[in-house]
């Protein structure tokens, strides 16, 4: 027993020992690999807020561009053309521009990415006046921006394409027409000429229930009348109203009339309630059901390149389109506003 004891006690020392050479190793190594594996996170994690930026920066930049490139004329606004462009892109104005009304950028992609630089296509609509014409049209242009830093040029003047907007088909859960004339009809007729003209609001506590939120119709409302052009519903309540406390929702169609020629439609869904055998309404704004949502005959979109290093036209940003009075900030000092993104300069 006594050289049983004798191994295990040596046998214990030996694992001590190399417990003690071991563990440092083990630590050393986990910490390594702990500190590897976050670098390689962080590394993976997009900055998104710079991305966001320079996506801002990008649609400012082409908003301003378009406005010179139709709008502009001239030796003053051709230099400042020349300005906004990459090598090699020729520049041309007419005598007579045509009248830029509006323009929408409608999407960014990016085509090939460097360490600090990139290419996009950026796809805009841009409503247009021909000197002389009785009315604007409005057209699709596409045209890629080169960016070095934070400089920007278009690489690829804009090009008309057609452009085929993506229709969403989808169904309305709520497939029972109610009749205007209908009791229910009425009921909601008598509302929305309360509610929604403001002249009449001291009406409107007679067709709504007390857990009505609004109290008063819309103030300063545009429409001096508001007619039901249809009500749909879950079930026929063409009928009288029902016996006991009913409730149901409606999905309804109005007509907020200005004039004769002046009109909007208008959808809302409706709670209803049976109040004293008579329908009156419990609430309104509820979200109108919708069924069945898809996408058909999908637009044609810019093919979108992997990323690679930018071959392109060679920048050389020496005559700013507009000079920046600073940099792009991070979000921690202030948002930036959608309408007004910091400037980019031009070349």
């Amino acid at each position: 027993m006594a050289v049983w004891n004798r191994i295990s006690s040596e046998q214990y020392g030996k694992l001590l020992r190399w417990n003690l050479l071991i563990s440092p190793l083990l630590l050393i190594l986990t910490l390594y690999s702990c500190s590897t594996a976050n670098e390689a996170a962080n590394r993976a994690l997009p900055d998104v807020q710079r991305e966001v930026t320079i996506n801002n920066n990008i649609r400012f930049f082409v908003g301003n561009f378009l406005d010179v490139y139709f709008g502009g004329s001239g030796r003053l606004d051709s230099d400042q053309l020349a300005a906004m462009v990459a090598d090699g892109v020729p520049v041309d104005l007419p005598v007579q521009p045509m009248t830029v009304e509006y323009t929408n950028i409608r999407d960014v992609q990016t085509l090939a990415r460097g360490q600090d630089s990139g290419l996009y296509s950026v796809s805009a609509s841009v409503t247009l006046t021909a000197p002389g014409a009785a009315g604007s049209t409005r057209n699709t242009f596409v045209l890629e921006v080169v960016r070095a830093g934070e400089s920007y040029a278009v690489a690829k003047l804009p090009e008309l394409t057609a452009y085929a907007a993506q229709r969403v088909q989808s169904s309305m859960t709520y497939l029972t027409p109610v009749s205007t004339t209908s009791p229910l009809g009425e009921a909601i007729s008598n509302f929305a000429g309360a509610y929604y003209v403001s002249a009449n609001s001291a009406s409107l506590g007679r067709f709504v229930t007390s857990g009505f939120k609004d109290e008063f119709s819309i103030a300063d409302s545009p429409y001096t009348a508001a007619q039901v052009v249809s009500i749909m519903a879950p079930r026929n309540l063409d009928g009288q109203p029902p016996t006991g406390d009913e409730t149901v929702s409606v999905v309804v169609t109005f007509k907020g009339v200005v004039t004769n020629q002046t009109f909007n439609l208008m959808q809302t869904m409706l709670k209803m309630k049976v109040r004293d055998g008579k329908w009156v309404v419990d609430g309104i704004g509820a979200r109108v059901p919708i069924d069945g949502v898809k996408a058909v005959d999908p637009a044609a979109t810019p093919t979108t390149q992997s990323p690679l290093d930018y071959t392109g036209p060679k920048l050389t940003p020496t005559r700013p389109y507009a000079t920046p009075e600073s940099t792009p900030t991070d979000s921690s000092e202030g948002e930036q506003d959608d309408d007004s993104p910091t400037e980019p300069s031009g070349r």
